[in-house]
């Protein structure tokens, strides 16, 4: 068919959308090695020539402007002429709000998660994990005492916080006028979710649950917030490990999406054993809530990612998750949304 008979968007369409696509190892990596730089944080108080920016990251100067206008190219910083002449760098409004650690918003910390080492070397043969239906990989996050779980644990920190906050207020009720709330906090990781409800309820203790490894950033995170004796630290495996209690809150955040639904209930059935008749699960996690892949992307592009990294994890539909908690013993309750976030909680009861 001639070009002409094309219809007009057809004609209109360009290859910039595919390219973005293919140059994406490298614009994540461009953003990852700003974050490690700091280069964001240089440029938190005034534009900077990129001499000045590499002095204060302790990087070459040449290099350091090609990285300046990388970032720039994705609008991350904004090229403006000097007064004396030559060029300054100053931050993108979207930059100041989230790349600049002491931001309220700060989301740095997820280029360990997304951006890793580990990450990067999954995706190298996704295609193989979709030919043999899961990871590749041989050092999969299923293994004890994998080192992703540490860097992961620590790199959503600072945006657990928000999710926290959410989950603290939803479940307020549920606890409120218990004296001495009891809580399980299930591959805690850094401990946010349950330390958050510590926080709020002075009574509160927290048992929080995780390889050893990671509890060594959860022990920090508790220490941090003064926590420490009003937490008992549970290393082991999930699936393995005596769980005491019994609680009146488990807390299951960003878990199930490791395993597949099987695995998934026989965990959940677990929990159940140790939660009080009428107590709560709190489960955090991406959910695919619309039929349209483009209209919801980021849970679609996460279970890429669980497919890689796993041997049966994937995105679960609100559908999937409801037959996995009454599986497992449990009621389902409501759904909430966390505003400006592709999270959901929900929170169901003890049968």
């Amino acid at each position: 068919m001639p070009e002409s008979a094309l219809p007009s968007s057809v004609r209109a369409l360009t290859a910039e959308s595919v390219m973005n696509l293919l140059t994406g190892v490298e614009r994540a990596g461009i953003l990852r090695a700003g974050i490690e730089l700091r280069v964001f944080d240089a440029l938190a108080d005034s534009p900077r020539s990129a001499t000045k920016v590499a002095s204060r990251v302790g990087a070459d100067a040449r290099a350091t402007e090609i990285l300046l206008d990388a970032l720039a190219a994705l609008e991350l910083l904004e090229v403006v002429p000097a007064a004396e002449g030559g060029t300054y760098y100053r931050l993108a409004p979207v930059a100041e709000r989230f790349l600049v650690t002491t931001a309220k918003n700060y989301l740095g910390g997820l280029a360990k998660v997304y951006t890793g080492d580990y990450v990067f070397e999954s995706f190298k043969d996704l295609a193989g994990a979709v030919r043999r239906g899961g990871t590749v990989l041989a050092d999969n996050v299923e293994l004890a005492e994998h080192s992703y779980w540490p860097e992961f644990a620590e790199g959503i920190t600072a945006t657990s916080r928000a999710t926290a906050r959410f989950v603290s207020g939803l479940i307020a009720d549920r606890i409120g006028g218990l004296e001495a709330p009891s809580v399980l906090d299930v591959a805690c990781g850094n401990g946010i979710q349950s330390f958050t409800l510590a926080e709020a309820h002075p009574g509160l203790r927290v048992t929080a649950l995780d390889w050893a490894n990671v509890l060594e950033v959860t022990r920090s995170v508790a220490a941090d917030l003064g926590l420490v004796d009003r937490v008992e630290f549970l290393p082991g495996d999930m699936f393995e490990v005596p769980l005491g209690g019994p609680y009146d809150v488990v807390v299951l955040s960003h878990v199930l999406h490791n395993f597949d639904t099987e695995t998934s209930i026989k965990l959940v059935k677990r929990l159940a054993e140790v939660v009080r008749p009428g107590g709560t699960l709190v489960v955090n996690e991406f959910l695919v809530v619309s039929p349209v892949p483009a209209e919801d992307p980021v849970p679609r592009i996460f279970s890429a990612q669980m497919l890689a990294i796993s041997k049966g994890g994937h995105t679960y539909t609100l559908d999937e998750l409801k037959a996995v908690l009454d599986g497992g013993g449990f009621t389902y309750g409501e759904l909430h949304s966390l505003r400006g976030m592709p999270i959901h909680t929900v929170l169901a009861t003890r049968r």
